[in-house]
């Protein structure tokens, strides 16, 4: 995301709201046009289909080249609602809470502000986001989204990733990462939870990211849509699945770099695995 100063130059005829629903297009169909008041843009009639199960969209207005963005601010949390004058910022996507239909979306570029005027409602065919594909993406695959990181159908509103390598960051105990679609209008990340260990099931939410506690290896990563939730199931070095164990199974030791060793046989870090919990150690 692009840092912003206070004051930003903006070009006349030069910005565009873009979301999911448009595959986030900036072209003529989305581009908010000069109005005949400084600074005011306006892109009138312009359907917006919600996500369904949120009551809403994600969004932002950019310039052409994407070099200037507005997304979400914290002042405006609580006033992000369909007819309410929303102040934006510039992190990560912006959401209104508005039903299906036609808008009129005017932005203020002086006051970097958005209103969204609802001019006929329904008449839309909803997102059903189970439909769509989804990606495991993190630091260690840079946030790719692409074959490599989909989680393929694997039930009814499941999807899983198998055997999938994680290549955890030294001196972390884990990773931070996230569930997204393909055109990233809908992710899953952090919510409050009491365990976020390898096998255990972790729920996801939608802000930032989600954490899991882990150790370099490789892991099926399972998906559940319908229950917004997530779960990694560990694989040792032989690529044999790691059968959850109780908390006082033997212990397994690794190396920072995922190199399995028998026993830790100079000082050190080292990553010890007991069936589903990892912990560190330090050898001195």
């Amino acid at each position: 995301m692009v840092a912003l100063a206070a004051s930003v130059a903006v070009n006349a005829a030069d910005w565009y709201f873009v979301y999911g629903g448009n595959d986030w297009k900036v072209d003529e169909s989305t581009q908010l046009k000069p109005t005949d008041k400084p600074d005011v843009y306006e892109l009138k009639n312009y359907p917006v289909v919600t996500d369904t199960e949120k009551g809403g969209v994600n969004y932002q207005i950019t310039n052409a080249d994407w070099s200037v963005m507005y997304g979400w601010c914290a002042e405006a949390d609580g006033n992000d609602v369909a007819g309410n004058t929303y102040k934006l910022g510039h992190v990560g996507n912006a959401w209104i809470n508005c039903e299906d239909g036609t808008y009129d979306i005017t932005f203020n570029a002086a006051d970097e502000t958005i209103l969204f005027t609802l001019v006929e409602a329904g008449g839309l065919d909803p997102v059903d986001p189970a439909a769509d594909k989804w990606y495991f993406v993190y630091d260690g695959n840079s946030w790719t989204v692409d074959e490599t990181t989909e989680l393929k159908p694997d039930g009814e509103g499941l999807f899983k990733l198998s055997n999938y390598s994680i290549a955890v960051p030294e001196g972390t105990d884990g990773i931070n990462f996230q569930i997204t679609n393909s055109t990233w209008s809908k992710t899953y990340g952090w919510a409050e939870n009491d365990d976020d260990t390898v096998g255990a099931t972790i729920p996801l939410g939608a802000t930032g990211n989600a954490w899991v506690t882990c150790a370099t290896g490789s892991y099926d990563i399972v998906f559940d849509h319908t229950n917004s939730t997530v779960k990694f199931t560990g694989y040792d070095s032989t690529g044999v699945n790691n059968v959850e164990a109780a908390a006082d199974a033997a212990p397994e030791y690794y190396t920072l770099t995922g190199v399995k060793v028998a026993a830790p046989a100079a000082a050190g870090i080292y990553i010890v695995r007991r069936g589903n919990k990892t912990s560190k150690v330090i050898v001195k």
